[in-house]
């Protein structure tokens, strides 16, 4: 992860996904939740999730940036790797339009020979999901109903994203009798702004199993794209990364959860 985003002890950041569904996450150090054992010192940080949009948010894709040396130990509301969060547990209902979720949290660790040096931890939000029906139906309001209405932003991820079955490679049956098949990623930047991260979760069917991946990073909640360098230019479409999957359904989808794109 980037040094360029461990920021401060107590961080906020927030990100538009559109002009309806947008999310800010921020962190605290929890106030006598700080102890040592062996060489070292553990804190508990409590996360907030909130919606800044107009839309009911329905998941918040984060990421977490730690200091050299220090390592998250425990999370809880939080489906996590080591790269890559999905909140969980909030209202079954979502997050309703200017509400938090303050549920969620995790403790880090850290050498006790650094720990009294306010050690930087940050949370970057990758990106938010609301209902399709409530971010067009809000969009369109916009465009039809107020003229004085911001213009669009300059910088402009819009993404296209699928997984196609791997026709050059044949399938096989693993030991435990499963047939394996190789699939690749396709990514089109449809947007007019260069991608710099972008992140997605794959749905292969109730009883598939991802057995392995390449130039993607992490596991369980999300995969982060890692294969197409600095990023990937308006109009320009990437096919390096792909997936090795057990017992996958007809169809194997990719559900974008954020990007994060550059002018």
């Amino acid at each position: 992860m980037s040094k360029a985003i461990i920021l401060a002890l107590l961080f906020a950041f927030s990100v538009a996904v559109n002009a309806s569904c947008s999310a800010s996450a921020s962190i605290a150090a929890r106030s006598g939740a700080r102890w040592v054992t062996g060489d070292k010192t553990f804190q508990l940080y409590d996360l907030t999730v909130t919606n800044d949009g107009s839309c009911t948010l329905n998941n918040v894709g984060l990421s977490l940036g730690l200091p050299s040396g220090a390592a998250i130990t425990e999370h809880w509301n939080l489906l996590a790797d080591n790269l890559y969060y999905l909140l969980q547990n909030f209202p079954a209902d979502g997050i309703n339009a200017g509400s938090a979720f303050n549920g969620a949290g995790f403790v880090v660790s850290m050498p006790t020979a650094s720990a009294d040096a306010a050690a930087p931890i940050s949370v970057q939000v990758y990106g938010a999901a609301c209902p399709s029906k409530c971010s067009a139906s809000s969009s369109d309001e916009a465009s039809s109903d107020d003229s004085s209405a911001a213009p669009a932003p300059a910088v402009d991820c819009t993404i296209v994203a699928t997984v196609e079955k791997d026709t050059t490679a044949q399938s096989w049956t693993d030991a435990q009798g499963r047939t394996v098949s190789v699939y690749r990623l396709k990514i089109q930047n449809t947007g007019t702004s260069a991608l710099k991260d972008y992140v997605t979760s794959f749905a292969a069917g109730a009883n598939a199993e991802i057995v392995s991946v390449w130039n993607l990073e992490g596991a369980r909640g999300g995969y982060l794209v890692s294969g197409f360098g600095e990023s990937l230019p308006a109009g320009a479409t990437y096919t390096g990364a792909g997936l090795i999957i057990a017992n996958a359904a007809e169809t194997v989808t990719a559900t974008p959860y954020g990007s994060n794109c550059v002018a």
